[in-house]
């Protein structure tokens, strides 16, 4: 919902790691807008790395805007909002698109080892980015897809 804030990015990833008071504030506007977004009621006051945040009018009236613009949002678009272009930048670029569980294992069998030691683990087929693409259309049967990928 934040778009391009590197704060919601680490809050997604569930590691809130604010470096100020500022910080730790957006943190907790972040999770009142989306209490607020959900249907739900905020609580009085919300801690944040050992913070507190008082819940009141005054919070509430600076994300009035924002919460007021998602919604219009969502009215115009419905619940799904999708980009009108996607950038993917080099589509030429080659890499080693292996299964994540097959990773997973090699990484927990290195770690059964009695010795560290250099591993590669690895599928030893590239794909480039392009090729993705191809087999995501393809699966989407879209027509018209490629023409918004530059």
């Amino acid at each position: 919902m934040w778009m391009n804030c590197p704060a919601s990015i680490t809050k997604a990833e569930g590691r809130t790691r604010p470096s100020s008071r500022f910080a730790k504030e957006g943190t907790a506007a972040h999770s009142i807008s989306e209490m607020l977004l959900a249907g739900k009621t905020p609580p009085g006051k919300i801690t944040i790395e050992g913070s507190e945040f008082i819940v009141g009018i005054p919070m509430l009236d600076a994300l009035k805007p924002y919460i007021e613009t998602v919604e219009a949002i969502r009215a115009m678009c419905g619940k799904v909002m999708l980009e009108q272009t996607v950038t993917l930048g080099n589509l030429d670029a080659r890499r080693d698109w292996g299964y994540a569980p097959d990773y997973v294992r090699a990484m927990w069998l290195m770690l059964q080892q009695d010795e560290g030691d250099d591993y590669v683990v690895a599928t030893g087929i590239t794909h480039s980015v392009g090729d993705l693409v191809d087999f995501v259309v393809q699966r989407l049967d879209s027509a018209g897809v490629t023409e918004l990928i530059r």
